[in-house]
């Protein structure tokens, strides 16, 4: 529900932020980042979860 997701992302949010930061080196590159998550995980929230995908694989996907 959106609920749960809303909480999620309250939880985790504090960290994925500094990740993504650190990830890039590059603060408007970090925030596009934690967007794009963000935007892929509440697109996907009901599908069942085959694989989990990494912060890390979406950035090199957007470099690409």
């Amino acid at each position: 529900s959106n609920a749960e997701f809303s909480l999620l992302l309250t939880e985790n949010a504090e960290f994925l932020r500094p990740f993504a930061i650190n990830l890039t080196k590059d603060h408007e590159t970090a925030k596009d980042l934690f967007q794009e998550t963000l935007f892929r995980a509440f697109t996907n929230k009901d599908k069942p979860a085959t694989e989990p995908v990494k912060l890390t694989q979406i950035y090199i996907e957007d470099i690409e």
